[in-house]
């Protein structure tokens, strides 16, 4: 399948992005600018209020799509490991976490009665409780998971579950474990990606499991710089102490952004990496979509083709996971026209 094209959808609410490529065509503001204008400014006005009107009618429930050419490149094997042979670490190599303060108690809070210009009585406040339709069946299994050593703020927790494994990725450490929680293996992220250029500066680790193959598949930016690398590993058997295959990806040759905020998502043949380009000033100057070779890179292959997309619309770009045996295309998502309310 060719991916140097992806169709890119939008709307008020959300971006969208699949693979393969889709035709072109204008959106509703496209069409309204070209209708010929009247001379009459009267006219012209009435018309405009028309038209904006219909539009923002049509708006909730249009989609949008054009064509984003995309680049070729490749990603670069370093090396296999088995990482049952990796370092570990233990618990006892953790830095020892604060104990809250047991006899701490919320200080009163007072205020001039004075600067209140209004305060609803509390007989008038109303709570609305949605209706429960059905109840959520409790978890079989509890335990605690994976702690941090509080050298990292956020910890950015992250994890997923196989046929017999727990894997838990955290910005400081990587656990293995079996289904009952019983730790097998615990190593630093770093450590984890030993053998990778620049490493170092890891942060971000995203991990998936993936029926199709009954592989494990992870992903980890290193560098807020020049020296910013995409670490991406494959497991070769449903077995994560096993061998993995570690690749990494420039995410720019140019050298002017730096990779951040990885979003993870595969198909039966592809696997997706959406994420933002950065600056030096850490804005965000686009949004970036890695389209990989899944079954090159299951076969450990030393330079699987990768296709990079970016686009300035929405916002970080998250690839779905597609358990349909029978869907060619990724699909994508991020958000549009967002505010901080949602």
């Amino acid at each position: 399948m060719d991916l140097s094209q992806a169709s890119i959808g939008h709307s008020k609410y959300s971006n969208q992005i699949r693979i393969p490529p889709k035709p072109a065509q204008l959106s509703v503001k496209e069409q309204v600018s070209q209708i010929p204008k009247p001379k009459n400014p009267q006219i012209r006005k009435c018309i405009k209020q028309a038209l904006t009107l219909i539009f923002a009618f049509c708006l909730p429930n249009f989609v949008q799509s054009q064509v984003i050419e995309g680049t070729k490149t490749k990603a670069i094997k370093q090396a296999t490991i088995k990482i049952s042979e990796i370092e570990q670490i233990s618990d006892k190599d953790k830095v020892v976490m604060k104990v809250p303060n047991p006899h701490w108690e919320i200080p009163e809070w007072t205020y001039d009665k004075t600067n209140v210009i209004f305060k609803q009585p509390a007989s008038e406040i109303q709570t609305s409780r949605a209706e429960i339709r059905e109840t959520s069946p409790l978890p079989d299994t509890t335990f605690a998971g994976l702690m941090d050593n509080g050298t990292s703020i956020p910890p950015d927790v992250h994890g997923a579950a196989g046929p017999e494994h727990l894997v838990q990725t955290l910005n400081t450490e990587v656990r293995i474990s079996d289904r009952d929680a019983n730790a097998l293996f615990t190593t630093s992220l770093s450590t984890w990606w030993a053998p990778m250029p620049n490493n170092g500066a890891t942060f971000d680790p995203k991990i998936v499991y993936d029926p199709y193959a009954d592989r494990w598949i992870m992903v980890t930016p290193s560098g807020s710089g020049i020296d910013s690398r995409i670490y991406f590993g494959v497991s070769s058997t449903s077995n994560p102490l096993d061998e993995w295959h570690m690749y990494w990806i420039d995410p720019d040759t140019t050298d002017a952004l730096w990779y951040d905020y990885p979003n993870l998502g595969f198909n039966k043949n592809w696997i997706g990496l959406g994420g933002i380009m950065r600056n030096s000033a850490f804005d965000a100057v686009e949004f970036v979509v890695f389209a990989m070779d899944k079954e090159a890179a299951y076969n450990g292959e030393d330079s699987p083709t990768v296709s990079r997309f970016t686009t300035t619309l929405g916002s970080a770009i998250v690839p779905s996971f597609t358990y349909d045996e029978n869907q060619n295309e990724m699909f994508m998502i991020s958000t549009g026209e967002g505010n901080d309310d949602g």
